[in-house]
């Protein structure tokens, strides 16, 4: 192909490029679209360079190809501060706003989980109005101190696999008592109360078993990142439902708007907290090697610093 066809192939979009790239903004607009425009410019750019087309196009090409590489790179730091910014200050931030919601959901799942682990513990028998008795069976042998890997079936020998298995096990958990909340806040409620009650029920039948170590030293590394994961979720989910029932001046549909991006907001952090501790439950909580006084005093540290994010966490920001 001559240049001077070659050119005027191109030059609608070279010009497009070069207009985007001397803006002053520093968001695109369609930064998908920018991206496959500066990767055109590049190819444009490389013949030119192979055809030997004149010096005055290459340098045209490089230069936009620069300046493209710079408002991307400028695009991607951007937001990776952003990033930042949300998980140092904007959510620790935005839950202390809703720190009543955020109590709420977390009674409605300890306060369950504490009851049932006692009355389990007290009355072994009740365990079988929860679970089925190969349910029973399955979770004294994934604590079984026999057991070279804690909180895995015995097949499960992948620590990636699991890690694969907790995050979408947990995430699903999450949405699900956040999801539910658009029913008036019931839902969440409910798999808030649903949850504590399979947990507690869990550990009661653990620990009535003998098998207190090997379970509590598995999860107490985990569970603080989980757990209040979960009931933030909760509690994001209490937001929407409730901006339904109490709307107050607004119309219902833009209190449900507004309370949702705060929920959103809300979802995002539980969700990172959940990839958290997903990690730690597939390569740390369920390694036998390391001594249960060590996974204890590695929990209790991870219990102070996650409250210790929640609630100083943008101070200086705010």
């Amino acid at each position: 192909m001559k240049q001077q066809d070659f050119e005027r192939k191109y030059q609608s979009l070279w010009q497009t490029f070069e207009k985007n790239v001397s803006q002053s903004n520093k968001n695109l607009p369609n930064i998908d679209q920018f991206s496959k425009n500066y990767r055109a410019i590049c190819q444009h750019l490389a013949l030119a360079q192979e055809r030997l087309y004149n010096d005055h196009l290459i340098s045209y090409l490089n230069r936009l190809s620069l300046l493209g590489h710079e408002k991307l790179y400028r695009q991607s730091s951007s937001l990776t501060r952003r990033i930042g910014q949300f998980l140092v200050a904007d959510f620790p931030v935005t839950l202390r706003q809703e720190w009543r919601l955020f109590l709420l959901a977390s009674l409605l799942l300890y306060l369950p989980m504490l009851i049932m682990g006692l009355v389990i513990y007290f009355n072994p028998d009740f365990a079988f109005n929860l679970f089925t008795v190969e349910d029973i069976f399955k979770y004294k042998d994934m604590y079984d101190p026999a057991n070279d890997r804690f909180g895995r079936e015995r097949s499960a020998d992948s620590d990636f696999y699991m890690f694969g298995f907790y995050i979408i096990n947990n995430i699903g958990i999450d949405f699900r008592c956040f999801a539910t909340g658009i029913v008036f806040g019931l839902g969440s409620m409910f798999f808030m109360v649903f949850n504590g009650i399979h947990i507690g029920g869990i550990a009661g039948v653990l620990t009535e078993t003998g098998f207190t170590d090997t379970f509590y030293s598995f999860v107490v590394g985990h569970s603080s990142f989980e757990l209040t994961a979960a009931a933030i979720s909760g509690a994001a989910g209490l937001k929407m439902g409730f901006s339904l029932l109490a709307p107050g001046s607004l119309r219902r549909i833009d209190a449900l708007k507004k309370s949702t991006g705060i929920a959103i907001k809300l979802l995002y952090g539980a969700a990172t907290m959940t990839l958290i501790a997903a990690f730690i439950e597939a390569y740390w909580s369920s390694m036998q090697m390391i001594p249960s006084t060590i996974k204890y005093l590695v929990g209790g540290i991870l219990w102070v610093m996650v409250y210790a994010y929640l609630f100083f966490g943008g101070r200086r920001s705010a």
